[in-house]
């Protein structure tokens, strides 16, 4: 059941990743595009909260829960400017923890 699981939400990234790319040479209608926005930070938000279900620690639990909360809430809020460039930071956090602990990623 988990590696279903784990096959869909590939398969949904790789259609909303190439359904990106496919914009820069097919301009697609925005209302095509807000919903490949709404759902590209959707299945990043529920990524960040599967990551924090797998760490024990907890301050890197709550780094995981509250970035994946800021990546669900995204779509559909004005963030200040600060809080997109945290959004940026947060992409990028698994493997700036892989470079910081790298025995617990082993």
């Amino acid at each position: 059941m988990k590696q279903n699981i784990y096959y869909a939400f590939l398969i949904a990234l790789g259609i909303v990743l190439g359904g990106r790319i496919l914009n820069w040479f097919i301009e697609f209608p925005a209302a095509i595009e807000r919903l490949l926005d709404i759902v590209m930070f959707l299945l990043l938000g529920i990524l960040w909260l599967g990551f924090a279900w797998a760490f024990n620690q907890k301050y890197i639990k709550t780094l995981f829960v509250m970035g994946g909360i800021l990546f669900l809430v995204h779509p559909w809020i004005s963030l200040p400017d600060y809080l997109s460039g945290l959004l940026v930071v947060l992409a990028f956090l698994p493997w700036i923890l892989v470079k910081i602990k790298p025995e617990r990623f082993a």
